[in-house]
């Protein structure tokens, strides 16, 4: 079966009137986009072609444009999505570090610390009872895990 692809004048006469009256299928106003694109159109059509080629060109660009919407809103959602999640992790994440100061320098090295830690402990042991009522019986471990916690902080 061949496709009809041109009419004659009568016939988009009958055609333009159906249109007006809001009959055409959307194959009849194929044919009459078709015969109104013509090179060699009669004079008498020229209002209608600037009529139909006016709509054909708003529906070609309203279509291209309502088909990217999607993609676009999508796209920005998934990136609305990646930034706060990027900005989640950075800012709110909380990290816990432990430093201490020693001789007025920062150390965040955790070996360090407890070393220095044990070190103060021997020498304040040595010192009176009043270090080993305020323990209360806290073995070493203990005691240097209690000292970390002061000097840990959240960031």
């Amino acid at each position: 079966m061949m496709k009809k692809t041109s009419i004659t004048t009568q016939q988009a006469e009958a055609l333009l009137e159906r249109y007006y009256e809001g009959l055409t299928s959307v194959v009849e106003e194929r044919l009459l986009q078709v015969f109104l694109s013509q090179k060699d159109l009669p004079q008498r059509f020229e209002a209608d072609r600037a009529l139909l080629g006016y709509f054909a060109g708003t529906k070609k660009r309203a279509a291209s444009k309502t088909k990217m919407m999607p993609i676009i809103r999508w796209g920005s959602v998934a990136a609305t999505l990646l930034l706060g999640l990027f900005l989640a992790k950075t800012f709110i994440t909380e990290k816990q570090v432990n430093y201490a100061y020693i001789n007025g320098q920062r150390c965040t090295d955790i070996n360090v610390v407890t070393k220095e830690a044990l070190a103060s402990l021997q020498i304040i042991q040595s010192a009176p009872n009043e270090v080993s009522v305020s323990v209360n019986h806290l073995n070493d471990d203990e005691l240097v895990k209690q000292q970390l916690a002061i000097f840990t902080r959240k960031q």
